[in-house]
């Protein structure tokens, strides 16, 4: 499982978001430029789509591999740790209710991209497993 190139990718991919993550916390970028937020839960999205995949590849021997179970899964584990992001968020202090529609917008523009990341991580990551079988 480490020596699969998926499992590379999802790990070179898990140190750029948090390399680009703890930038963007000592630069302000989430505050300060507007697409950065939208990129970082793209890809947040991609890596849970990875880690999806690849779960579900260790387990193939007992789990039924259709992929159109496996892209939901991804899609719904997106989401769920999308809800989880914006609950440390207003948790720490990072957003709050009172910012009105904005909260909303946001929220919802975050989970709409960590949604769209799992989708296409999910089809990039099942056809590096295929071409790589």
């Amino acid at each position: 499982m480490f020596q699969t190139p998926l499992f590379k990718r999802f790990f070179i991919l898990l140190l750029l978001v948090d390399l680009f993550f703890q930038i963007g916390l000592i630069f302000y970028l989430d505050w300060t430029t507007w697409w950065f937020d939208v990129v970082m839960h793209f890809f947040s999205g991609v890596l849970v789509a990875f880690a999806v995949i690849l779960v579900w590849n260790y387990f193939r021997s007992i789990l039924p591999v259709e992929k159109r179970k496996i892209v939901l899964t991804a899609i719904l584990c997106a989401f769920v740790v999308g809800v989880l992001w914006e609950i440390f968020e207003l948790y720490s202090g990072l957003t709050s209710f009172a910012d009105g529609i904005w909260y909303i917008l946001d929220t919802i523009k975050d989970l709409t991209m960590n949604i769209i990341g799992s989708f296409f991580g999910t089809l990039y990551g099942l056809n590096l497993l295929k071409n790589n079988e």
